[in-house]
């Protein structure tokens, strides 16, 4: 799973059709700490642009995975309210 949106950049760099997907998960009993990496496709190994977001994730036996709660929690944010399911 990722997400695909036109990414502007702190700088005000413009990546249209940015590729973004979560790197990484940490989490503990409160909290999941997802690192975000930017790309300009997905063939890019090499992210041109990285961002922590926290969440709560959900631990009940029905919950889903990690990475599902954490896409529904970026599809949320409103820095990625433009984005599309890719």
């Amino acid at each position: 799973m990722a997400l695909k949106m036109t990414l502007k950049l702190d700088n005000g760099l413009m990546i249209p059709d940015a590729y973004i997907k979560i790197e990484q998960i940490a989490i503990n009993k409160e909290t999941a700490t997802a690192l975000i990496g930017a790309f300009v496709d997905n063939a890019n190994k090499i992210p041109v642009y990285e961002k922590i977001y926290i969440f709560t994730p959900d631990f009940s036996d029905s919950s889903q995975n990690i990475y599902a709660q954490g896409y529904n929690y970026l599809k949320q944010h409103q820095d990625f309210k433009e984005s599309v399911d890719v």
